[in-house]
């Protein structure tokens, strides 16, 4: 499957709450292998963003590693920012049944941004 860094990203958090539920060991195995792509990929996502931050922001005085984007780099900054979340990458991964894991429980909110993991049923 092809998935936006920005999706990836954004679904951090609730994937490494998945990572730590109770699944088929099958599944937890898939799981697992997927989140070791994922993890090499947010970090050069992180490393593409960092630099995109040191390029365009002013280090705030006093705040060593600290940034601020000024106003007239707003734009720019965002711009960049959004081609750099939209870029594709692959994950060797099938999309998961939900209806398959009917012992499952997750929030909404953790479903909606996991949706790039599960099929529709």
């Amino acid at each position: 499957m092809q998935v936006a860094i920005g999706d990836l990203y954004r679904g951090r958090d609730a994937l490494a709450r998945l990572m730590d539920t109770r699944l088929p060991a099958g599944l937890a195995l898939r799981l697992a292998r997927a989140s070791k792509i994922i993890a090499g990929e947010l970090d050069t996502f992180e490393e593409q963003r960092n630099r995109l931050i040191h390029e365009v922001g002013v280090e705030v005085e006093g705040k060593p590693g600290f940034f601020n984007i000024p106003e007239e780099a707003k734009e720019l900054f965002e711009n960049q920012m959004a081609e750099l979340e939209s870029v594709e990458v692959p994950i060797q991964l099938d999309p998961i049944s939900a209806a398959s894991l009917p012992s499952l429980s997750m929030t909404p909110k953790d479903m909606m941004r996991l949706d790039w993991l599960f099929g529709d049923d």
